[in-house]
């Protein structure tokens, strides 16, 4: 049976800013949503949003492409799109993995703190996943056979 995730919300870092600051938790969670509308707002006009030891937040436009339809094997035309996109700074990747490098401390144990069954499923592998495309069966090369040579008696 796998381990069931913690999930971290938005009332919940606005109590972590509350035990931090010690200001109400009406003012923390204005606080919290006033920096996520921002990041968004930022996002929507275009801008690339970076948050230092964070990530980088930015609007990515997808080309048209070909697809295949998994359940058919069919192929299908995708639409363009935008969508948001998010790249983890190397400190977060790091403190991901777990080595050394964490930028904050209190940003280390309010992770720590939010999630204390992460670090017993993140031993636990991952089950295999199946491939969500059907590609179509390769043609392998064949090499020619050449005709044995008969051996010659010698009289």
């Amino acid at each position: 049976m796998a381990a069931k995730l913690e999930v971290l919300r938005k009332r919940q870092i606005a109590q972590a800013l509350v035990e931090k600051t010690g200001s109400k938790l009406k003012y923390a969670v204005a606080a919290v949503d006033f920096v996520f509308d921002e990041i968004a707002g930022a996002v929507v006009k275009g801008a690339k949003v970076n948050i230092k030891d964070f990530g980088i937040f930015v609007k990515a436009q997808r080309k048209a492409r070909t697809g295949r339809n998994p359940a058919t094997g069919e192929v299908i035309k995708i639409k363009a799109s935008v969508k948001p996109r998010f790249t983890a700074s190397k400190a977060l990747k790091e403190a991901v993995v777990g080595k050394k490098y964490s930028p904050h401390a209190d940003l280390a144990a309010l992770a720590s703190a939010a999630a204390p069954a992460a670090k017993s499923a993140s031993a636990k592998k991952a089950p295999a996943r199946k491939p969500s495309v059907i590609k179509a069966p390769v043609k392998k090369a064949v090499a020619k056979k050449v005709p044995a040579k008969k051996a010659v008696k010698k009289k």
